[in-house]
């Protein structure tokens, strides 16, 4: 597996130095429950649950609105504001899931449309490794 190329073939910001590392921490923790909080295009989600596949267990839940308004809430300095505002979020939320499909670990993770704050209710108390 290429991770590295995987990984730079999707929106964001996550060095594929950080991504093999995120796949190996899955691996050596045996994490069998992970959690993204703003996955964005997957470039460190996607890792996580290509770790799940390779182990054959567990799951990779990654959370994101994709929604300009929810980029844009807080107080931000001006040019981030201008920065997320222009962003395509649809399209943006189609290439990970199409790395998702592409890289066929739709058994071992999901994605939530939904502002990070929002989905804590949907989550029990430890049960995310």
């Amino acid at each position: 597996m290429k991770l590295g190329k995987i990984v730079e073939s999707l929106p964001g910001w996550c060095t594929p130095k950080k991504a093999q590392r995120l796949f190996d921490l899955v691996i050596e923790s045996n994490s069998q429950i992970t959690c993204e909080l703003g996955v964005f295009g997957g470039r460190s989600f996607i890792p996580m649950a290509l770790a799940h596949k390779q182990k054959g267990t567990g799951f990779a839940l990654g959370i994101d609105a994709w929604r300009k308004e929810a980029s844009l809430e807080g107080t931000n300095s001006p040019e981030n504001n201008e920065y997320w505002s222009k962003i395509n979020y649809i399209e943006v939320y189609r290439k990970c899931t199409h790395a998702i499909r592409v890289n066929e670990v739709d058994d071992f993770c999901s994605l939530i449309r939904m502002r990070s704050q929002d989905a804590g209710f949907l989550i029990a108390d430890n049960v995310i490794d």
